[in-house]
């Protein structure tokens, strides 16, 4: 909930509003909740028509409407961080940033290190996150940018005793993940408490 995502090859940029489980044709399909106009594009909207909803049966579904987290924006944006971080670390061990002025050999080798160390972190980093696959789904259906006309009571606007309205805005869409499990997990490996051992001064503390 939360995430990043955006069309594939495109510049938009939106949030994982949340998970949804939907029986269709008798399987149970797992889908992300988002907004219309985050998972449905300007190019789609001017042939389908930013007011009409998008069905499972709608050519746009058909066309396989490719999304991905994070957006291709915001890859991008982590990306230009991590290249400036490494540009800096780089450039320290040039000799700028003032990070080697030490009169001291054992803390200047010290900081070499760490430069380096932090160079080989990030071009790690930047092979992942060029490497790895962000594909979340397909487009599976949207409201389109409309408003619905309900009664207070959320009955239709016909029905209520004094005939007021009240404007319900659709802004949703779903995108079936294809590409990603519903499941938020961090597989590490199990940790075990160890025993600790209290000496008689820790002990005097308490």
């Amino acid at each position: 909930m939360g995430a990043s995502l955006g069309g594939a090859g495109r510049i938009g940029t939106g949030t994982l509003g949340g998970c949804l489980t939907i029986k269709r044709q008798g399987t149970m399909r797992n889908y992300g909740l988002t907004n219309h106009h985050v998972a449905v594009d300007k190019e789609i909207e001017e042939g389908h028509g930013k007011y009409n909803a998008i069905t499972p049966e709608s050519p746009v579904i058909v066309a396989q409407q490719r999304l991905v987290s994070s957006s291709d924006k915001d890859n991008a944006i982590f990306m230009d961080k991590v290249n400036d971080d490494k540009a800096f670390w780089e450039e320290a061990l040039a000799g700028k940033h003032g990070y080697l002025g030490t009169k001291y050999a054992a803390v200047r080798q010290e900081r070499v290190k760490e430069a380096q160390a932090q160079v080989a972190r990030l071009d790690v980093q930047l092979l992942r996150l060029e490497s790895a696959s962000r594909f979340l789904g397909v487009l599976a259906s949207a409201s389109g940018r409309r408003i619905v006309e309900t009664t207070p009571d959320g009955q239709p606007k016909t029905t209520s005793q004094d005939g007021r309205k009240t404007n319900y805005i659709l802004n949703w869409a779903i995108v079936e993940l294809t590409g990603r499990s519903m499941m938020n997990e961090i597989n590490l490996p199990a940790v075990r408490p160890q025993p600790t051992t209290l000496h008689d001064h820790q002990l005097a503390a308490y």
